[in-house]
């Protein structure tokens, strides 16, 4: 049933552009309780292709709501809670960036990247924010350490993790690219 729905749901998205078989690896509901006042579940699902549903994405990317077999919906990352909190801290940036029209996007796994003539400066930890805001020549904002901030999910605690690389501070030495333990 829900491969079903989605298949329409992706092909009304596309139009014209919509392949012959969406790939769709897995789809079901999400795992909270109904309220019979609330919304209906969301719908979680897997495509086998990353390309298809980034163009999905891309194609819904302006649409806050997308009309459809008489309702709404919306579509939206499945992102980890880690880069949702990111995000999150990193707001008062991105507001900025949009307020100036600097162009910016996401990258994976996690990172914030604006472009500044033909450079482009990146955020990928909280010690990343002082150069990023010195680079681009935006006013100094407070952006609180999303990574400090983070309960684990693990029984051990990050810090006590061998090859995490976490100083005194908190913060990461070197970043994800960096040789440092």
């Amino acid at each position: 049933m829900l491969p079903e729905l989605l298949t329409d749901l992706f092909t009304h998205i596309l139009g014209d552009r919509a392949p012959a078989d969406y790939g769709i690896e897995r789809a079901h509901r999400a795992l909270r309780p109904m309220s019979p006042e609330g919304p209906p579940k969301d719908v979680i699902y897997c495509l086998l292709s990353y390309a298809l549903k980034d163009d999905i994405m891309r194609a819904t990317r302006n649409q806050q709501n997308i009309a459809f077999r008489d309702g709404q919906v919306s579509l939206y990352q499945d992102l980890s809670a880690l880069t949702l909190e990111a995000r999150r801290a990193l707001r008062p940036v991105t507001t900025i960036l949009r307020e100036r029209r600097i162009p910016y996007k996401w990258g994976f796994p996690f990172s914030l990247q604006a472009k500044v003539g033909q450079t482009w400066h990146i955020i990928r930890w909280p010690a990343d924010v002082p150069r990023f805001i010195r680079a681009t020549s935006l006013p100094a904002v407070t952006v609180s350490n999303w990574v400090l901030e983070r309960q684990p999910q693990h029984p051990r605690a990050a810090s006590d993790r061998p090859g995490t690389g976490l100083t005194g501070s908190g913060f990461r030495r070197g970043g994800p690219d960096s040789h440092e333990e």
